[in-house]
């Protein structure tokens, strides 16, 4: 088990951990090298923290964005993201700041209407995959937010929607406990 403590062979192994399942085989190797007398240095402890770390981010980040996708949230998202870009830009160049969202291509009232009532419909009837509570709660999170930002600019002074029942009735909020199971 000395070769586990060699930090250039770790490199070479977390180089290759890509999941979170084959961190948790590597890190077991440790424990068992530590419950048999040997002394893990910090240096060694601080890589293994890094890169669970990064798995963990990486996780809930594809997690969330596989679950925006799948509910159809993931497009109005995009589509959002662009018009803010397009937003921006005439607001720097002072050619108007008021483009609203209902002009711009995926955002029409009836995309974002067609695109909520299907996220609505998924949200209701699929529940996140992950079983690690803290990973679900920081996807469902990050759903919440995601939808959040669309929902407050649809509904702001550059939406330009005509309010739509479907919409009303889910706020950000209410959306953020269904996500989480609440």
């Amino acid at each position: 088990m000395d070769w586990l403590l060699s930090e250039p062979l770790l490199d070479a192994a977390l180089a290759q951990i890509s999941t979170l399942e084959q961190f948790a085989s590597l890190e077991s190797n440790f424990k068992v090298a530590e419950e048999s007398g040997k002394d893990i240095p910090d240096s060694v402890r601080v890589k293994l923290g890094d890169k669970k770390q990064k798995l963990w981010v990486q996780l809930v980040q594809n997690e969330t964005q596989s679950y925006m996708d799948k509910s159809g949230l993931g497009a109005l998202v995009t589509a959002k993201q662009k018009w803010d870009d397009v937003h921006f830009m005439a607001e720097a160049h002072g050619v108007g700041s008021s483009i609203p969202m209902v002009s711009y291509t995926g955002l029409s009232q009836k995309e974002l209407e067609d695109g909520m009532n299907l996220f609505y419909a998924y949200l209701a009837s699929n529940k996140l995959s992950l079983t690690n509570p803290e990973l679900q709660k920081q996807v469902a999170h990050a759903i919440a937010e995601a939808y959040k930002e669309v929902h407050e600019t649809a509904t702001g002074e550059f939406g330009g929607y005509d309010p739509f029942q479907s919409m009303v009735d889910h706020t950000p909020e209410k959306v953020r406990q269904i996500v989480e199971g609440v």
